[in-house]
């Protein structure tokens, strides 16, 4: 929880600027997501990745699958029926370069504001 505390500290400083900001961040659990929603001072719209693990596996960089326990990552979560999702991105069967388009798209940011 403490990472989550302060990449919304930070997000929270820039929105305060009039700054849009879009955070990547593993939030598994929904009680994260919902101290994340209380400490933010700007809307909160969440975007579910939905992946399957043979995908994880294929694209991981960081070694986040290379070790996982009984040899399947159960400690991911979705979200919960409750939670209001603004964008669900299923990159199994989607084009990465169609999902950052969608979210992009979503948050109606042009091409002169994009980064990566």
């Amino acid at each position: 929880m403490e990472n989550h505390r302060r990449i919304i500290e930070l997000a929270n400083i820039a929105c305060e600027q009039g700054l849009q900001v879009v955070v990547s961040a593993i939030a598994p659990k929904e009680a994260i997501r919902a101290k994340v929603n209380e400490l933010a001072k700007c809307s909160v719209n969440w975007i579910y990745v939905d992946s399957d693990e043979n995908t994880c596996r294929q694209r991981d960089t960081k070694g986040l699958y290379s070790t996982p326990q009984n040899n399947s990552v159960s400690q991911f979560f979705g979200p919960s029926s409750a939670e209001r999702i603004l964008l669900h991105l299923r990159t199994s069967s989607e084009e990465i370069e169609m999902s950052k388009k969608r979210v992009f798209s979503e948050l109606l940011i042009g091409d002169e504001q994009r980064v990566g």
